[in-house]
């Protein structure tokens, strides 16, 4: 099969196009691999990547001067069939799903579109640390005080 036809049938790219208008912030798509897709948000900072991994879920990360600094969210996924439908592994209570794109799309997807147009659309800015321990990343509305740490950078999430 062509890497043309898996594209015209790749769930999270299908769902995305179709409910692209519901996003407070536009996504774009960056990269399309055999075993993830990234993108990023118009408008804001391109160190916020999202990656779509179909065996997996979706993680959004922070990039910055090549570094992998955190992840800020992730919405995973762990299929599991029964002979009632599909399930996530990964959850205490089980909820059943139909179809595996069913529980795709309600357990990944949507909740993935609820974060990023509360949580991300409403942050405004974008908190790094870096420590002995490693790096770390945090959302905000306002904007953190820097104090005495000087590994720790503030950057503006919009775009100007």
């Amino acid at each position: 099969m062509s890497r043309k036809c898996q594209k015209k049938k790749h769930l999270f790219l299908n769902w995305l196009k179709a409910n692209h208008s519901r996003f407070t912030l536009s996504p774009r798509v960056i990269r399309h691999y055999k075993n993830r897709v990234e993108l990023n948000f118009i408008g804001i900072t391109n160190a916020i990547r999202v990656l779509f991994y179909p065996a997996t879920g979706i993680m959004v990360n922070v990039f910055w001067k090549g570094i992998d600094w955190d992840f800020i969210e992730d919405f995973d996924v762990a299929v599991v069939k029964s002979k009632a439908g599909y399930g996530c592994a990964l959850c205490e209570e089980l909820q059943v799903y139909p179809t595996r794109n069913a529980l795709w799309i309600k357990h990944g997807f949507e909740p993935f579109l609820d974060w990023s147009n509360s949580e991300l659309a409403t942050a405004k800015w974008l908190e790094l640390y870096e420590s002995k321990c490693g790096t770390s990343a945090k959302l905000h509305q306002e904007k953190p005080s820097v104090g005495k740490e000087e590994s720790k950078q503030i950057i503006g999430l919009y775009l100007t």
